[in-house]
């Protein structure tokens, strides 16, 4: 028996398709390393791959709420090299894309059209690789669409600043596969659309329940479409088996050591820590009404697919959510992020928007595109080209950039850090960690989530802001009460402030930024 073809224009798709994939993730302009949120999520790989003394650190020794995303982190510093980091993010953008043509195309049949799919892949790139922002923000008259046209800004984000492509790796990026596992299920294949949930769910622990409320969607349409409940069921036992293990793992991160505890932490990381991700009154604005018509109206746009209820289901039920959260002002839904959702809902939104008005207006005006196909097919080329080129350009650039933070204070600590120095810095210093690769006494960005550690990470900022809030005799009792309960070793002062005058500290480095103290008898 003969085996059975692949039509040659499938795999000139599937082809081509991988490789404008791949230049979009080579035109995004991924911000360089240590940069924001990377100094917080890098920190338990580094520690893991034996990075300086971060093993030593006490934030690197909490208990780690993204140990899949570490193990990846550990795994390329070992084996490959810090860099990999922005290939591995370019593959994730790929896959970002991936998914996208592939939805718009099942739906709207781009693939079919070739003008068409380019048209709408070169406004895919160019909004995402934020070419449109730099045009916006440097012409008179259209700056104030910037916000609009910027790949960070309504169109593409969710709601509450959260997303999931942002200016760096980290684990929020793995929602990708949120998107990829919609694309799957469209193309009929509902098993391998649940082992993309786990992937985003183990990948970062926020995303259980979006993966749930996508997983709801799909089989909701498999009993719509079987007219029976049965026919769901395999699916949605093999989905539960598959997020088992993140489920478990983040049950047991989040079990509470007791409950005035859990309650006390709550508090601190909802009101105190992240009130921009977790109280509605922070984050509700005007644009958030477009975000909801995005879907709404996307989710009219595609009424007669399989793709209405992932659309309505998640939306629906996180909006109902939400306002549950506002009314009883519950810490614990806060913080399960029901919103979250929308960092999927939204760019998959807006990008079935835009795919509808390109296939609507070339069938209207088919006669005249028919007659100008060569033109438009050279002008997506020459761009396509020319995102090729900036992109390849950019990550060069990338991997030549010196390090994000080399302050000479980081300096100084990377070179001369010994076993059991814990140094004490401003609290918003969050890249000298990272960058030093020497132990701090906290920050304020990274802060764990079991409930005991919250509570110990809060005492400990409020234990420097105090010292760092103090002067003269009071300074120094603070500090002295700092070496005694935490061994603390080094102190660094912004040169703004008052210079320390304990007789303790002893000055080991200056600059025109910072000066730093060794303190005791070390």
């Amino acid at each position: 028996m003969t085996p059975a073809r692949i039509p040659t224009r499938n795999v000139l798709v599937q082809a081509g398709t991988a490789l404008l994939a791949l230049i979009f993730g080579l035109s995004y302009r991924q911000s360089p390393l240590y940069t924001t949120n990377q100094n917080t999520y890098l920190v338990h790989g580094f520690a893991n791959a034996g990075q300086g003394f971060l093993s030593q650190d006490w934030f690197a020794r909490t208990a780690d709420p993204f140990p899949a995303f570490s193990a990846l982190v550990s795994f390329t510093l070992q084996f490959l090299s810090e860099k990999a980091l922005y290939l591995e993010y370019i593959l994730l953008l790929a896959l970002f894309a991936a998914a996208i043509l592939g939805i718009c195309s099942r739906v709207f049949d781009l693939s079919k059209n070739l003008p068409a799919f380019l048209v709408f892949f070169s406004l895919l790139a160019v909004f995402y690789s934020g070419l449109l922002n730099t045009l916006a923000s440097n012409l008179p008259g259209l700056r104030r669409l910037a916000y609009i046209v910027d790949p960070h800004g309504m169109l593409a984000w969710g709601v509450a600043g959260q997303y999931v492509l942002g200016p760096v790796l980290q684990p929020s990026v793995f929602g990708v596969f949120l998107l990829l596992s919609i694309y799957l299920f469209a193309a009929l294949k509902p098993y391998w659309a649940a082992v993309s949930l786990a992937v985003a769910a183990s990948l970062h622990a926020t995303y259980l329940l979006s993966a749930g409320l996508i997983m709801a969607a799909f089989l909701a349409v498999i009993t719509i479409e079987h007219r029976d409940l049965r026919k769901a069921l395999p699916l949605a036992l093999f989905a539960l088996l598959m997020v088992a293990p993140a489920l478990v793992t983040n049950i047991l991160l989040v079990q509470p050591s007791s409950p005035d505890a859990a309650a006390q932490a709550r508090t601190i990381l909802a009101d105190i820590r992240i009130p921009h991700h977790a109280n509605p009154a922070n984050w509700f604005a005007p644009s958030t009404y477009v975000q909801m018509a995005l879907v709404i109206v996307a989710a009219w746009l595609v009424r007669r697919t399989r793709l209405f209820l992932v659309l309505v289901i998640p939306f629906l039920v996180a909006v109902g959510l939400t306002i549950l959260q506002v009314l009883t002002g519950s810490k614990s839904l806060a913080l399960l992020f029901p919103w979250r959702i929308s960092v999927i809902l939204v760019p998959l939104a807006s990008a079935l928007i835009a795919a509808a008005g390109i296939s609507a207006v070339f069938r209207r005006f088919s006669r005249f595109f028919t007659k100008v196909r060569s033109l438009v097919l050279a002008g997506c080329l020459v761009l396509v080209l020319f995102l090729a080129y900036s992109g390849i350009k950019n990550t060069i650039s990338l991997f030549q950039a010196p390090r994000v933070g080399l302050s000479g204070a980081v300096q100084f600590a990377t070179a001369s850090s010994q076993p059991g120095d814990v140094y004490l810095i401003p609290t918003d210093w969050e890249s000298f960690r990272l960058n030093s690769r020497a132990p701090v006494f906290v920050d304020f960005k990274s802060h764990p989530y079991r409930d005991t550690e919250v509570l110990e990470w809060y005492t400990r900022v409020q234990a420097a802001e105090g010292f760092y809030s103090a002067s003269g005799q009071d300074a120094c009792a603070r500090l002295e009460g700092l070496v005694q309960a935490y061994s603390v070793t080094h102190v660094v002062i912004r040169s703004t402030q008052d210079m320390l005058s304990c007789r303790t500290a002893v000055e080991v480095f200056r600059d025109d930024q910072a000066v730093i103290y060794r303190l005791g008898s070390k």
